[in-house]
């Protein structure tokens, strides 16, 4: 059977690749405010939960407008959203750097996820979704890498914190933020294959064959042809279990995660280790989960719900030895939760955008997409204020382990609830 001859080299991957670059200057605030949290901390002594606040704040706000920004980028296009991204994220790192008060620090952070939402992860693999069908787990997972990229940037702000201060670093984030992102933007990004005279990468989504780099055949099969051909609005997938099953994924993965990414150096420090250590275990962080984020493309061949489920596994088991982790036993259990944990979350953030294409591919991924993210966020939101208070109120990050064992188990099974498998399947 004569098949159609592609192009050496496919342009989707130029557009993952400024999916990337954008995605680490979007969140870097976001990623970074650990080691932020400490140097605010000292100079204003507010409570470590009142301090946190700001960020989940910005989170709340971040998961509000997601669908919003979601519904945007579906009508109007990348190219007018995020150039608006980074100029406000810029604005808003400015105010950051001249807060004195708490209602400024909330006002102020709060800001930055208007920018962080309109330059980051929604609109950048809304576009991706488009481009890729078969390679979906690994396109989002490379894309995706931005966001645990961003970590192994932390020592180096950690540096500049400890040689400017907190609120100069703040300056010279907002300065990146508008000199990379717009250029980007406008020179090489290319909303749809169709736009090139392209098709998305083996566009075709039926029960068909193609062979990969090792000479072995691979299908890709529609297991439901009725949902996955229909043109799945927001008010359609609302009404079907999939989505809130999907949603409920996001929320606790995001409760889970970020109450450990937030306080994982506050943690360290008060176990007995030093700022800088503390520091370069957020780097190591960044390394380990964007091997992670890589390695998701494994998905494309398990399935979405048994690679979700080991990676939920993987973080139990780092999560154990980072309960354990005191400075009287040296670096070893921070550096074995640091490398097991962090890859587990690499592999496991893409797949909440796959899964979502997976269910929901069409013309209004978009604001599906937005509202996955969002409610992502607001659990991020939830798990950063909340081991903040208990912290406040026990004096201690212990109490907060058992629930974070619960969670991390619950958010599989609510994987399995989406059941992507009976929608779209890659064979092995």
């Amino acid at each position: 059977m004569k098949t159609e001859k592609r192009p050496y080299f496919y342009y989707g991957w130029v557009v993952v690749s400024v999916a990337l670059v954008n995605i680490i200057i979007a969140y870097l605030v976001r990623y970074s405010y650990s080691i932020f949290f400490v140097a605010i901390l000292e100079e204003f002594q507010w409570s470590r939960a009142t301090t946190m606040g700001a960020l989940s704040l910005s989170l709340v706000v971040y998961s509000v407008g997601a669908p919003f920004i979601g519904g945007l980028v579906d009508r109007y296009g990348i190219k007018k959203v995020v150039p608006l991204g980074a100029i406000a994220l810029s604005l808003s790192l400015l105010f950051c750097s001249a807060v004195n008060s708490v209602w400024q620090m909330y006002l102020a952070f709060g800001l930055t996820a208007v920018g962080t939402l309109s330059l980051g992860y929604v609109p950048h693999l809304t576009i991706i979704a488009n481009w890729f069908i078969r390679r979906r787990g690994l396109a989002m997972g490379i894309a995706t890498a931005g966001l645990s990229l961003t970590m192994l940037l932390v020592p180096f702000l950690q540096i500049l914190i400890l040689s400017f201060g907190w609120r100069n670093t703040y300056i010279i984030l907002a300065a990146s933020t508008i000199v990379i992102p717009i250029p980007l933007i406008f020179l090489f990004l290319r909303e749809k294959p169709e736009d090139m005279g392209l098709k998305a990468d083996d566009a075709k989504e039926t029960t068909e064959t193609r062979t990969d780099n090792k000479g072995k055949k691979r299908e890709m099969t529609i297991v439901d042809e009725a949902w996955a051909s229909n043109d799945w609005t927001l008010g359609g997938a609302a009404r079907t279990i999939r989505l809130w099953s999907l949603v409920m994924m996001a929320f606790t993965y995001g409760i889970w995660s970020y109450s450990i990414m937030m306080h994982q150096v506050a943690f360290l420090i008060d176990a007995g280790y030093g700022k800088e250590f503390g520091a370069s275990i957020v780097g190591i962080f960044g390394l380990t989960a964007t091997l992670g984020a890589v390695a998701a493309f494994v998905s494309d061949k398990w399935g979405r719900e048994k690679t979700y489920t080991l990676s939920a596994l993987g973080a139990i088991v780092g999560l154990i030895f980072f309960q354990l982790s005191r400075g009287a036993y040296g670096p070893v259990l921070p550096y074995i939760y640091v490398v097991v944990f962090g890859f587990s979350f690499g592999v496991s953030s893409p797949l909440l955008a796959a899964t979502a294409a997976d269910l929901f591919q069409g013309k209004h991924l978009g604001v599906i997409n937005g509202l996955v993210m969002g409610s992502f966020v607001i659990g991020g939101a939830v798990g950063a204020w909340l081991t903040g208070w208990i912290y406040d109120f026990y004096g201690s990050y212990y109490p907060t382990f058992p629930l974070l064992y619960f969670l991390v188990l619950l958010s599989a099974f609510f994987t399995w609830m989406a059941a992507p498998r009976k929608v779209r399947r890659t064979a092995p």
